[in-house]
């Protein structure tokens, strides 16, 4: 027998439960609200997830320091990559899309910092931060 990791929250629908579909539309505000800010947010992605897979098919130059589309798609079945966001929000730079990396940069170090300092991180968690600090510190120096 299979075993599911996936947990079934009942939907509440008792005498008082707010009508959240009727005849298969939307009509609780709530929920309409959350949908188009959801499709709001994929859309404006567009962009930036095409520019960072035409870079990740290349691989080359400072896009080397992403996965290579084959190496996300080999791993996804065994968890999530630790990677830097750096390259990404370079790329983001470079389509337009956001403003200075430095920012985002000297935020994600002093979160990484405050993580090493922490001492809660095991030895290759410690080990992959140590890695992103000395890479951002070497980002904001350039």
């Amino acid at each position: 027998m299979r075993s599911s990791a996936r947990q079934v929250t009942p939907c509440d629908v008792g005498e008082h439960a707010p009508l959240v579909l009727e005849s298969g539309r939307i009509i609780d505000a709530a929920t309409q609200q959350a949908r188009t800010d959801a499709l709001s947010v994929s859309q404006s992605d567009q962009r930036w997830k095409r520019a960072i897979v035409r870079r990740m098919k290349g691989n080359i130059g400072t896009e080397a320091l992403l996965p290579s589309l084959h190496d996300v798609e080999a791993s996804a079945g065994f968890g999530a990559l630790t990677i830097s966001m750096r390259v990404a929000w370079e790329i983001a730079a470079d389509e337009g899309l956001i403003g200075s990396v430095g920012v985002l940069v000297r935020t994600q170090l002093q979160t990484i910092e405050r993580e090493i300092s922490n001492g809660g991180c095991s030895g290759d968690d410690l080990s992959t931060l140590a890695e992103m600090a000395v890479e951002y510190r070497d980002a904001l120096s350039i």
